[in-house]
């Protein structure tokens, strides 16, 4: 029992080193963005393909993630019927980004915090497959840093 404890917490420790690694690795890629964090402005802009983006983030905040739900009767793609479909590859980046907004965070600042932790997690779990494919650690960190 005391041998799980410890190896659960050595996991734990590592696992927190490398989203604090990933987290460095972001912040020097995008050092001058990861400044403006909270200044109200969009990581991207709000133009184009971001703009799609913030727009699902605010319209998923208000009329799915929310009590009544709109659900899949949303207008989001008006003519077409039922299409909160298109919009599904959001509804869990819209949900963490509800919960921000009840924390009282701004939208601008709750959608460049969702670029965050999405391009972090993407590091650590590309690592987690780089190292278990090649059993290098070190080939893990490249991969990981590659794919943010």
């Amino acid at each position: 029992m005391q041998r799980n404890r410890k190896s659960a917490a050595i996991f734990i420790a590592r696992e927190i080193c490398l989203i604090a690694l990933f987290v460095g690795i972001y912040g020097l890629m995008y050092a001058p963005a990861l400044a403006l964090i909270t200044s109200g402005r969009y990581f991207g802009g709000a133009d184009g393909d971001a703009g799609i983006y913030i727009w699902l983030l605010e319209e998923n905040t208000k009329h799915v993630i929310s009590w009544p739900s709109r659900g899949f009767d949303v207008g989001f793609f008006y003519p077409f019927g039922r299409a909160l479909a298109y919009s599904d590859n959001f509804l869990l980046p819209s949900l963490i980004g509800k919960l921000l907004l009840i924390a009282g965070v701004s939208l601008p600042t709750a959608y460049n915090l969702l670029h965050l932790i999405a391009t972090t997690l993407n590091g650590l779990f590309s690592y987690h497959l780089g190292a278990f494919l090649t059993r290098d650690w070190r080939i893990g960190l490249f991969v990981g840093s590659s794919f943010m």
